[in-house]
Protein backbone atom coordinates (compact mmCIF):
# COMPACT_ATOMS: atom_id res chain seq x y z
CA UNK A 1 0.00 0.00 0.00
CA UNK A 2 1.08 3.32 -0.81
CA UNK A 3 0.61 6.63 1.28
CA UNK A 4 -2.61 7.15 -0.24
CA UNK A 5 -4.34 3.99 0.16
CA UNK A 6 -3.35 3.73 3.66
CA UNK A 7 -5.03 7.25 3.96
CA UNK A 8 -8.25 5.81 1.86
CA UNK A 9 -8.20 2.37 4.16
CA UNK A 10 -8.30 4.64 7.19
CA UNK A 11 -11.03 6.94 6.32
CA UNK A 12 -13.36 3.86 5.58
CA UNK A 13 -15.69 1.96 7.40
CA UNK A 14 -13.91 -1.31 7.30
CA UNK A 15 -11.89 -2.62 10.15
CA UNK A 16 -10.15 -5.18 7.33
CA UNK A 17 -8.84 -2.34 5.28
CA UNK A 18 -8.00 -0.54 8.56
CA UNK A 19 -5.94 -3.39 9.52
CA UNK A 20 -3.51 -3.66 6.48
CA UNK A 21 -3.29 0.31 7.15
CA UNK A 22 -1.61 -0.13 10.17
CA UNK A 23 0.24 -2.85 9.08
CA UNK A 24 1.54 -1.37 6.25
CA UNK A 25 2.66 1.87 8.59
CA UNK A 26 4.37 -0.64 10.82
CA UNK A 27 6.39 -2.47 8.24
CA UNK A 28 7.43 1.41 7.04
CA UNK A 29 8.04 2.10 11.13
CA UNK A 30 10.08 -1.43 11.12
CA UNK A 31 12.46 -0.55 7.98
CA UNK A 32 12.49 3.33 8.70
CA UNK A 33 10.34 4.60 5.84
CA UNK A 34 10.64 8.41 7.32
CA UNK A 35 8.38 9.96 4.02
CA UNK A 36 5.71 7.33 4.65
CA UNK A 37 5.41 7.47 8.28
CA UNK A 38 4.84 11.08 7.73
CA UNK A 39 2.32 11.03 4.98
CA UNK A 40 0.37 8.58 7.24
CA UNK A 41 0.59 10.28 10.23
CA UNK A 42 -2.74 13.00 9.97
CA UNK A 43 -4.67 10.26 8.42
CA UNK A 44 -3.92 8.14 11.68
CA UNK A 45 -4.86 11.05 13.68
CA UNK A 46 -8.34 12.54 11.61
CA UNK A 47 -9.59 8.95 10.41
CA UNK A 48 -9.01 6.92 13.81
CA UNK A 49 -8.34 8.92 16.80
CA UNK A 50 -10.80 11.92 15.90
CA UNK A 51 -13.21 9.27 15.17
CA UNK A 52 -16.54 7.67 16.84
CA UNK A 53 -16.33 5.07 18.67
CA UNK A 54 -18.87 3.95 16.38
CA UNK A 55 -16.31 3.06 14.02
CA UNK A 56 -13.11 2.42 16.05
CA UNK A 57 -13.25 0.59 19.40
CA UNK A 58 -11.18 1.06 22.06
CA UNK A 59 -8.75 -1.96 21.39
CA UNK A 60 -8.00 -0.45 18.10
CA UNK A 61 -8.08 3.15 18.91
CA UNK A 62 -5.19 2.17 21.67
CA UNK A 63 -3.62 0.09 18.81
CA UNK A 64 -3.30 3.27 16.90
CA UNK A 65 -2.27 5.63 19.66
CA UNK A 66 0.69 3.44 20.10
CA UNK A 67 1.55 3.31 16.12
CA UNK A 68 1.94 7.11 16.57
CA UNK A 69 3.79 6.69 19.25
CA UNK A 70 6.22 4.24 17.08
CA UNK A 71 6.19 6.40 14.04
CA UNK A 72 7.52 9.58 16.17
CA UNK A 73 10.25 7.44 16.86
CA UNK A 74 11.28 6.87 13.31
CA UNK A 75 12.12 10.62 12.79
CA UNK A 76 10.73 12.38 15.68
CA UNK A 77 10.90 15.81 14.02
CA UNK A 78 9.29 15.16 10.42
CA UNK A 79 6.63 13.34 12.21
CA UNK A 80 5.94 15.86 15.32
CA UNK A 81 5.71 18.75 12.64
CA UNK A 82 3.59 16.29 10.79
CA UNK A 83 1.48 15.57 13.82
CA UNK A 84 1.10 19.24 15.04
CA UNK A 85 0.40 20.84 12.09
CA UNK A 86 -2.83 23.33 11.90
CA UNK A 87 -6.09 21.79 10.54
CA UNK A 88 -8.53 24.30 8.52
CA UNK A 89 -9.58 25.84 11.51
CA UNK A 90 -5.92 26.54 12.65
CA UNK A 91 -6.13 24.11 15.80
CA UNK A 92 -3.33 21.72 16.22
CA UNK A 93 -4.21 18.26 14.66
CA UNK A 94 -2.74 15.83 17.65
CA UNK A 95 -4.89 18.14 19.94
CA UNK A 96 -7.69 17.64 18.39
CA UNK A 97 -7.66 14.06 19.45
CA UNK A 98 -9.17 15.20 23.35
CA UNK A 99 -11.52 17.83 21.91
CA UNK A 100 -13.55 15.79 19.52
CA UNK A 101 -16.40 14.45 20.39
CA UNK A 102 -17.63 10.74 21.13
CA UNK A 103 -14.39 9.42 20.55
CA UNK A 104 -12.98 6.62 22.56
CA UNK A 105 -11.21 9.15 24.75
CA UNK A 106 -14.05 11.27 24.94
CA UNK A 107 -16.09 8.32 26.03
CA UNK A 108 -13.13 6.82 28.78
CA UNK A 109 -12.92 10.50 29.97
CA UNK A 110 -17.09 10.98 30.24
CA UNK A 111 -17.33 7.93 32.13
CA UNK A 112 -18.27 7.88 36.12
CA UNK A 113 -14.82 7.77 38.37
CA UNK A 114 -15.98 4.96 40.03
CA UNK A 115 -16.52 2.54 36.43
CA UNK A 116 -12.80 3.18 35.43
CA UNK A 117 -10.49 0.46 34.97
CA UNK A 118 -7.51 -0.60 33.73
CA UNK A 119 -8.48 -0.62 29.68
CA UNK A 120 -9.60 2.80 30.79
CA UNK A 121 -5.75 3.96 32.62
CA UNK A 122 -4.29 2.05 29.40
CA UNK A 123 -6.63 4.88 27.25
CA UNK A 124 -4.63 7.52 29.04
CA UNK A 125 -1.33 6.49 29.07
CA UNK A 126 -1.49 5.16 25.13
CA UNK A 127 -2.98 8.36 24.01
CA UNK A 128 -0.21 10.74 25.88
CA UNK A 129 2.40 8.14 24.73
CA UNK A 130 3.16 9.91 20.70
CA UNK A 131 3.22 13.32 23.35
CA UNK A 132 6.17 12.12 25.18
CA UNK A 133 8.34 10.75 22.21
CA UNK A 134 7.68 14.19 20.68
CA UNK A 135 8.00 16.84 23.92
CA UNK A 136 11.76 15.02 24.23
CA UNK A 137 12.86 17.45 21.41
CA UNK A 138 10.82 19.99 22.45
CA UNK A 139 7.80 22.35 21.36
CA UNK A 140 9.92 25.31 20.25
CA UNK A 141 11.64 23.19 17.69
CA UNK A 142 8.13 21.69 15.93
CA UNK A 143 6.96 24.99 15.81
CA UNK A 144 9.86 26.46 13.94
CA UNK A 145 8.94 23.05 11.70
CA UNK A 146 5.34 23.70 11.75
CA UNK A 147 5.51 27.62 11.12
CA UNK A 148 3.12 28.08 14.10
CA UNK A 149 4.10 30.46 17.18
CA UNK A 150 5.21 28.73 19.86
CA UNK A 151 2.63 30.74 22.16
CA UNK A 152 0.41 29.95 20.20
CA UNK A 153 0.85 26.30 20.43
CA UNK A 154 0.67 26.45 24.42
CA UNK A 155 -2.48 28.30 24.00
CA UNK A 156 -3.75 25.57 22.04
CA UNK A 157 -2.80 23.02 24.10
CA UNK A 158 -3.65 24.53 27.54
CA UNK A 159 -7.21 25.38 25.92
CA UNK A 160 -7.67 21.70 25.20
CA UNK A 161 -5.90 19.35 27.69
CA UNK A 162 -8.52 17.72 29.69
CA UNK A 163 -5.90 17.49 32.76
CA UNK A 164 -5.61 21.29 32.81
CA UNK A 165 -9.03 21.85 32.14
CA UNK A 166 -9.57 19.93 35.25
CA UNK A 167 -7.13 21.33 37.47
CA UNK A 168 -7.83 25.09 36.75
CA UNK A 169 -11.78 24.30 37.91
CA UNK A 170 -10.65 22.60 40.89
CA UNK A 171 -12.16 19.18 40.00
CA UNK A 172 -10.98 15.99 41.76
CA UNK A 173 -12.59 13.71 39.50
CA UNK A 174 -9.64 12.36 37.62
CA UNK A 175 -8.13 10.95 41.29
CA UNK A 176 -9.05 7.08 40.56
CA UNK A 177 -7.77 7.09 36.81
CA UNK A 178 -4.57 9.04 38.29
CA UNK A 179 -4.20 5.63 40.71
CA UNK A 180 -5.65 3.34 37.61
CA UNK A 181 -2.22 5.02 35.82
CA UNK A 182 -0.12 4.14 38.76
CA UNK A 183 -0.79 0.96 38.63
CA UNK A 184 0.15 0.09 35.09
CA UNK A 185 3.75 1.46 36.14
CA UNK A 186 4.11 -0.70 39.27
CA UNK A 187 4.10 -3.74 36.08
CA UNK A 188 5.71 -2.14 32.78
CA UNK A 189 6.63 -5.39 31.54
CA UNK A 190 3.26 -6.45 30.86
CA UNK A 191 2.57 -3.94 28.10
CA UNK A 192 3.75 -3.03 24.89
CA UNK A 193 6.14 -0.22 24.42
CA UNK A 194 4.95 3.41 24.62
CA UNK A 195 2.67 2.33 27.51
CA UNK A 196 4.99 3.72 30.38
CA UNK A 197 5.88 6.65 28.91
CA UNK A 198 2.90 7.88 28.34
CA UNK A 199 1.31 6.90 31.96
CA UNK A 200 4.71 8.95 33.12
CA UNK A 201 3.48 12.09 30.85
CA UNK A 202 -0.33 11.46 31.76
CA UNK A 203 0.72 12.04 35.34
CA UNK A 204 2.58 15.20 35.33
CA UNK A 205 0.16 16.61 33.52
CA UNK A 206 -2.43 15.07 36.14
CA UNK A 207 -0.78 16.02 38.88
CA UNK A 208 0.65 19.74 37.80
CA UNK A 209 -0.52 22.15 40.50
CA UNK A 210 -3.45 19.67 41.41
CA UNK A 211 -2.77 18.86 44.39
CA UNK A 212 -5.71 16.32 45.50
CA UNK A 213 -3.86 14.27 42.65
CA UNK A 214 -0.35 15.06 44.42
CA UNK A 215 -1.36 13.45 47.47
CA UNK A 216 -3.00 10.65 46.58
CA UNK A 217 -0.19 9.00 44.22
CA UNK A 218 2.39 9.73 46.99
CA UNK A 219 0.41 7.65 49.53
CA UNK A 220 0.40 5.09 46.94
CA UNK A 221 3.88 4.84 46.49
CA UNK A 222 4.60 6.84 43.55
CA UNK A 223 8.19 7.12 44.69
CA UNK A 224 8.78 4.03 45.25
CA UNK A 225 7.32 2.91 41.77
CA UNK A 226 9.57 5.57 40.08
CA UNK A 227 12.67 4.09 42.24
CA UNK A 228 12.22 1.02 40.58
CA UNK A 229 11.74 2.15 37.15
CA UNK A 230 15.17 4.41 37.42
CA UNK A 231 16.73 1.87 39.29
CA UNK A 232 16.83 -0.34 36.21
CA UNK A 233 18.70 2.09 34.14
CA UNK A 234 22.67 3.70 34.18
CA UNK A 235 23.03 7.19 35.63
CA UNK A 236 23.93 8.04 31.93
CA UNK A 237 20.65 6.19 30.51
CA UNK A 238 18.62 7.68 33.18
CA UNK A 239 19.27 11.84 31.35
CA UNK A 240 19.57 10.29 27.57
CA UNK A 241 16.85 11.67 25.02
CA UNK A 242 16.76 8.37 23.96
CA UNK A 243 15.60 6.59 26.89
CA UNK A 244 11.92 7.45 27.42
CA UNK A 245 10.95 5.10 30.32
CA UNK A 246 13.74 6.73 33.03
CA UNK A 247 11.90 10.13 31.42
CA UNK A 248 8.51 9.23 32.02
CA UNK A 249 9.16 8.19 35.99
CA UNK A 250 10.76 11.76 36.22
CA UNK A 251 7.86 12.80 34.75
CA UNK A 252 5.77 11.53 36.88
CA UNK A 253 7.36 12.92 39.89
CA UNK A 254 8.69 16.34 38.73
CA UNK A 255 5.70 18.24 38.67
CA UNK A 256 4.56 18.09 42.14
CA UNK A 257 7.60 17.60 44.00
CA UNK A 258 9.52 20.53 42.20
CA UNK A 259 12.33 18.18 40.62
CA UNK A 260 13.02 20.11 38.02
CA UNK A 261 15.63 22.03 39.19
CA UNK A 262 18.37 19.09 40.75
CA UNK A 263 16.48 16.29 38.16
CA UNK A 264 19.93 15.24 37.10
CA UNK A 265 20.96 15.19 40.60
CA UNK A 266 18.29 12.82 41.38
CA UNK A 267 18.97 10.86 37.63
CA UNK A 268 23.06 10.16 38.64
CA UNK A 269 22.42 9.79 42.44
CA UNK A 270 19.64 6.86 42.45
Amino acid sequence: MDPEAVAAALAGDGAEQRAAAYAAIEAAVRDGGTSFVVACAQPLIVSVLCAPASKVGAEEWRRASLLLYEMVNVDDMAVSAEMMRPDDAGHLHLFNVWTEPGTVFAEMLAKEPSSWDRDDALTAATNMAAHMAMYTIGLFHVSEQTGVDEMVMIADYVGSQPYIKARLTNDTRHVPLALLILDLMRTPDEYPEGVLPGAGLCLSWMAQEAPWIGTALLEAGLLDVCTGILQQYSPMERIQRSQLNPTSAFCAMRKMLRLSRFVHFVALAV
